[in-house]
């Protein structure tokens, strides 16, 4: 692989990741407390949103902890999870939440914004003789 990324670039993206790993938890958290609170829906359903909610927090923290280590290979699944992000901000903001839709949206576009500066990984050409 070539050099790692440098730290300028790498910061401001694993912040943004880091951050929506803890909206995700907070969300997850408080999935769990209003379904099972008011007793309206289903416990399996609510315990499988919640479940799926966690997988995606600890993807974005997976990539998060990649990006932050320098890692070239993260900058398409930011982009993509930007993209993602962005949206479920489009999907909120058109299903009747649309401040919250407009937020998620922006933080989905900051993400790509600020992911597009990282470096792409190259893949270096191998030495004469030397087995891939």
């Amino acid at each position: 692989m070539s050099e790692r990324q440098p730290v300028s670039a790498t910061r401001p993206v694993a912040a943004l990741l880091f951050f929506q790993v803890a909206l995700l938890v907070a969300g997850a958290v408080w999935v769990l407390i209003a379904d099972l609170g008011d007793g309206r829906q289903q416990t399996g359903q609510t315990i499988g949103e919640t479940v799926m909610i966690l997988v995606l927090a600890a993807c974005a923290a997976a990539l998060a902890i990649a990006v932050r280590r320098g890692w070239d290979l993260a900058k398409t699944p930011v982009l993509l999870w930007g993209g993602m992000v962005a949206l479920c901000g489009l999907t909120l903001a058109t299903a009747g939440a649309p401040v919250l839709g407009v937020v998620v949206g922006l933080l989905g576009l900051a993400t790509i914004a600020a992911g597009s500066r990282l470096r792409r990984y190259v893949e270096e050409p191998a030495a004469p003789g030397e087995r891939r």
